[in-house]
């Protein structure tokens, strides 16, 4: 019988070797600088639009936001009353200059199929700016985020987020 990777000798010295270089980077720091920037966050939702619920958050405005890379973000139009506020973590789709082609039931960027579009319930809250078919570019100083499940509550429906509203990056737990 095989043991399970995790309980093998080469994964315990794995896991006490990153533990031993976390401790050795926020011993010096203390752990309230460590409590300032960093947080472990849940997704409450019961029907998620990222593969994960739960995301390791550093705080702060990011150096540099990239494709591809997971923020944690506000905007007024994630919250359904139209005042805002509410944060959540989304993937960059589209960063400025990027090339975006809406259809009627897809989305592409840069070239690259991203999704489908869903008719869904909210897309007819008068706060909302949905991206409407047709081929734009993201502009300056603005992000296109979006999830990655078919039903998500994104850019799809509320538009594009700027700069200023992306407060942290995320990675999953």
């Amino acid at each position: 019988m095989s043991k399970a990777p995790f309980l093998s000798r080469k994964g315990i010295v794995g896991a006490g070797l990153v533990l031993a270089a976390l401790a050795t980077v926020t011993a010096p720091l203390g752990l309230s600088a460590l409590r300032r920037h960093y947080a472990v966050s849940m997704d409450p939702q019961w029907a998620s639009c990222l593969p994960w619920s739960t995301f390791l958050v550093r705080y702060g405005p990011p150096a540099s936001i990239r494709r591809g890379s997971l923020v944690l973000f506000h905007d007024k139009a994630l919250d359904p009353t139209g005042y805002g506020g509410y944060p959540a973590v989304k993937y960059v789709a589209g960063v400025p200059g990027s090339v975006v082609r809406i259809e009627k039931h897809a989305v592409w960027i840069d070239g690259h199929f991203w999704g489908r579009m869903w008719l869904l319930p909210w897309m007819r809250m008068k706060h909302l700016e949905p991206l409407h078919p047709g081929t734009f570019v993201v502009p300056k100083g603005e992000y296109l985020l979006m999830g990655s499940t078919p039903g998500s509550y994104d850019g799809r429906y509320w538009g594009f987020v700027p700069k200023k509203n992306i407060y942290g990056l995320a990675w999953p737990l």
